[in-house]
């Protein structure tokens, strides 16, 4: 079963704020991590 981590990091001074969603493997080890800031998006797979 996948753990799904939610951050949100605030934007200072008129910039977006900042969520990340990483999913974990059973031992923890990052499978994704998705950015999302300002209506742009990034996604990195783990290895």
């Amino acid at each position: 079963m996948d753990r799904v981590v939610r951050r949100t990091i605030r934007g200072r001074g008129g910039d977006a704020d900042e969520v990340i969603a990483s999913d974990y493997d059973v031992r923890g080890n990052l499978v994704s991590e998705v950015r999302t800031a300002g209506g742009l998006s990034t996604r990195q797979q783990g290895s």
